[in-house]
């Protein structure tokens, strides 16, 4: 089976500053196709492909009104999934800044039923409590894209119709509204409530986090914790997996350099490919 990363932005840089180190973790440790869904207003669409092209194939959501780019960013990586283009495909969701460093996780999932709904990190602490219970991380959830139909869109309505349709949801989570502002919105809220209400419930799978790593998050260099003095000491001497860095990407920064040497990108490669995204961000000013 086909095998497709699917992440988004909105024209920003602070996420788009890890298009080149998901494009190597995805396409070339994973060896998955990245797909990249931009929602971008006309005007900026052709430069902006063009610069993303080289790190993933691009797919392009016309902006909706009234709904803010980064949440309308967040749900188009679940619309996208769902489209009849990826319907015989096996796909994970993931976040542009949580780059993965090997390919362990990957080869963990590819081990359950590839007909169910992976809840990769279901017990990632974030979702310990009320009204966060029962939800999982977006990143790394993973399913065939015909099961993210029956889940997303299993009635072939637009995108605007089921905005509409979500933004009526009578469950007790507020945050699954696509018209919240983007600090109330939580796609994890949404796929947590389109679950439950699904006419076509899925198998699924609960995949934990310890199954890659020896205590929670240890296998993750995270930006929210101090950057350790020396990177590829420490990366090595705790197993680290996964980066989760500040946006934007910081390439001058010691962690940066070696986070580049993992992923086999050259600091050439990435300053040529920024300076041309700030650029572009500065012509929009």
């Amino acid at each position: 089976m086909r095998k497709v990363a699917i992440t988004s932005a909105d024209f920003s840089s602070n996420y788009l500053s890890y298009l080149p180190l998901a494009s190597a973790a995805y396409k070339r440790i994973n060896d998955m196709e990245l797909i990249l869904v931009l929602n971008l207003e006309r005007e900026c669409t052709e430069k902006i492909i063009d610069l993303c092209d080289p790190w993933a194939s691009v797919r392009v959501l016309p902006l909706v009104e009234g709904v803010d780019q980064g949440v309308q960013a967040k749900i188009s990586r679940m619309w996208t999934a769902a489209s009849e283009e990826f319907k015989n495909s096996q796909i994970t969701l993931c976040d542009l800044d949580m780059v993965q460093l090997d390919n362990v996780r990957s080869k963990i999932v590819s081990s359950y039923l590839s007909e169910s709904l992976i809840q990769w990190g279901y017990d990632h602490p974030s979702y310990s409590a009320e009204p966060d219970l029962g939800k999982w991380p977006m990143d790394g959830t993973t399913a065939p894209g015909s099961i993210f139909k029956k889940l997303i869109n299993p009635h072939g309505k637009s995108l605007v119709e089921c905005f509409i349709e979500w933004s009526s949801s009578t469950t007790f989570d507020k945050r699954s509204n696509p018209f919240n502002e983007f600090s109330r919105f939580s796609d994890e809220s949404l796929l947590k409530d389109l679950l439950f209400q699904t006419e076509f419930p899925p198998k699924i799978q609960k995949i934990s986090r310890l199954s890659f790593e020896k205590s929670m998050l240890n296998g993750r260099l995270d930006r929210a914790t101090r950057a350790p003095i020396f990177p590829k000491r420490y990366i090595r001497a705790n197993n680290v997996h996964e980066y989760h860095g500040p946006r934007p990407f910081q390439e001058e920064s010691r962690i940066g350099r070696h986070i580049l040497e993992i992923l086999g990108l050259t600091q050439r490669d990435y300053k040529e490919f920024s300076s041309q995204l700030y650029s572009l961000l500065e012509s929009r000013l």
